[in-house]
């Protein structure tokens, strides 16, 4: 099976979220700087996953990204299926 960017670049961006949980929401423009991720791009990607509740997402001065469920509930294939389709 060969991945697209689209689904890379989503699975970059949710295994940062994941490791930075604790630390609380992680920004776009976070997860574009450190994954080296176009941040219009990421936006689209981002909405993806939010739609399907892979992440919540929140707007304004404390807000960001952060996941939707606990890490060990979301699998490789849940993310891709979001991104790529079936």
């Amino acid at each position: 099976m060969k991945i697209s960017t689209k689904g890379e670049y989503g699975i970059r961006a949710m295994l940062y979220i994941a490791m930075q949980g604790d630390e609380g929401p992680v920004t776009s423009h976070e997860i574009a700087q450190h994954q080296g991720i176009p941040e219009p791009y990421l936006r689209q990607i981002l909405a993806l996953l939010s739609r399907d509740r892979l992440i919540h997402s929140n707007r304004g001065p404390t807000g960001g990204h952060a996941l939707g469920r606990p890490a060990s509930q979301i699998s490789l294939r849940d993310i891709l299926i979001t991104l790529e389709g079936q």
